[in-house]
């Protein structure tokens, strides 16, 4: 959905607060030089310490700070020893707030060797900033580091508070204890919900207004270990892996269809059931049939379907499929049945982690309609837009009343990609993006 304003928005805000290039891609590349600190991926060895970039971030904000005579009321809530996350105030005249959220410290991995330039120092070449974390999410943090220092500085009267929350563990927002799931469980976050929030881990300078939830699974297959040349003897866990996920699919496909709002929202693709991963025993003879197989993969649906109903019919659908009924694609001598030996091949979907709840904006809301006009006028026209991919702790925000709208300034075809970078004239725009928000919604 692309909208297209022809009126300008106006107001104090976008004449105080000059885009400041070089203190912005200063402060980006102390935090990218520092990244490799906080490179967050447990299952690899990855633990990060989040502390080595928000120490640059404190160094910005710090001297506009209250202890140090300044305006920022900035309070540390540090759950995990060197996990800080850091929510910054510049205070308005009313408890209305207008929030930005979500811009994190950590960043995922980066192999070196598989780069075209160092990943863990900021590389300019014109336009274009090199160095993990420009887009995801180092650039957003060093933005909104700046915004609330040029507003310390600038001073204007706002009626509105304008509130930064940066975080520690964005990159495993599925783990517990150390970031956003805290801030939340503390009531931390409960003062901004008396407005619009934006979360700041997006790109592409348009407005994310939808996500999916995602829920991993497993479909243990068990047959009949045989020699391959006695194939009417086995139960082949891999052909009954084929057969019993092509059933599941069609299931999945004919129940979870698109839904009118899909479009409404941007969505390009929607739900989705498949598998990623397939595995059999290790050591097996290629002319032996093994005993068991595994496929592995993940549940998507847009935010319009329960995910947890999702499950539920798919469990049920794989209990009750009639197993030997399924063969006849392989061949005579396949088959998932041996009466010979009292014997039927076995199906088990166990579901792994979910991240709950998608999320949807309320397209109606102030936070989608002020972005979506700040874009607009900016850029000449606003997309919304919504993925497949998940923002679990939105859907967490979205479901207790917030009203979200997600927002950022890296490039999409570099999240979390080898050779990451983002534009400066990008965030040249984000800046002034940011200013037309607050302006407008301080005027609500």
């Amino acid at each position: 959905v692309t909208f297209v304003f022809d009126f300008c928005l106006s107001g104090p805000m976008a004449a105080q607060l000059p885009w400041n290039e070089a203190r912005f891609v200063e402060l980006l590349g102390r935090m990218v030089q520092d990244c490799e600190s906080t490179q967050n991926l447990p299952s690899q060895g990855f633990v990060a310490r989040e502390e080595a970039v928000a120490k640059h971030v404190m160094e910005v904000l710090h001297p506009f700070s209250v202890s140090s005579g300044g305006v920022l009321q900035i309070d540390v809530h540090e759950y995990q020893g060197g996990r800080p996350n850091v929510v910054v105030r510049y205070p308005g005249a009313t408890d209305k707030v207008v929030s930005f959220v979500g811009m994190h410290f950590d960043v995922v991995p980066a192999d070196p060797g598989s780069w075209e330039f160092d990943p863990f120092t900021l590389e300019r070449d014109g336009d274009q900033l090199k160095g993990r974390g420009t887009t995801g999410c180092l650039g957003n943090v060093a933005i909104l580091a700046n915004f609330m220092a040029a507003l310390a500085e600038a001073k204007p009267a706002l009626q509105r508070s304008v509130v930064a929350v940066f975080v520690s563990n964005g990159e495993q927002a599925s783990q517990p204890g150390v970031g956003l799931d805290m801030l939340l469980d503390r009531g931390v976050l409960d003062p901004v919900k008396n407005g619009p929030l934006y979360w700041m881990d997006g790109a592409d300078l348009q407005p994310c207004v939808g996500t999916s939830a995602v829920a991993s699974w497993t479909l243990e297959i068990e047959g009949k270990k045989f020699h391959s040349g006695f194939a009417n003897n086995a139960i082949n866990p891999i052909e009954l892996a084929m057969d019993s996920l092509k059933s599941i699919q069609t299931f999945f496909y004919d129940t979870f269809k698109p839904l009118p709002d899909e479009e409404a929202y941007g969505f390009k693709c929607t739900s989705t059931m498949k598998p990623t991963q397939w595995s059999y025993p290790e050591g097996s003879s290629v002319n032996v049939i093994p005993q068991t197989a595994t496929v592995s993969g993940d549940v998507r649906v847009t935010p319009f379907h329960d995910i947890e109903a999702v499950q539920e019919a798919l469990t049920k659908f794989v209990g009750e499929l009639d197993v030997p009924a399924l063969a006849g694609g392989h061949g005579t001598a396949s088959k998932y049945e041996l009466p010979q030996d009292n014997l039927k091949g076995k199906l088990k979907l166990v579901w792994g982690g979910s991240t709950g709840a998608g999320f949807a904006a309320d397209l109606k809301g102030t936070a989608v309609t002020v972005m979506t006009e700040a874009v607009a006028q900016e850029m000449g026209a606003a997309r919304l837009f919504s993925l497949t991919g998940s923002l679990p702790h939105v859907g967490k925000l979205r479901k207790a009343g917030y009203d979200v709208c997600g927002m950022g300034f890296g490039r999409m075809e570099y999240f979390h990609a080898n050779n990451e970078q983002a534009r400066v004239s990008d965030f040249a725009h984000g800046w002034k993006i940011l200013c037309s928000t607050v302006t407008a919604c301080d005027s609500k």
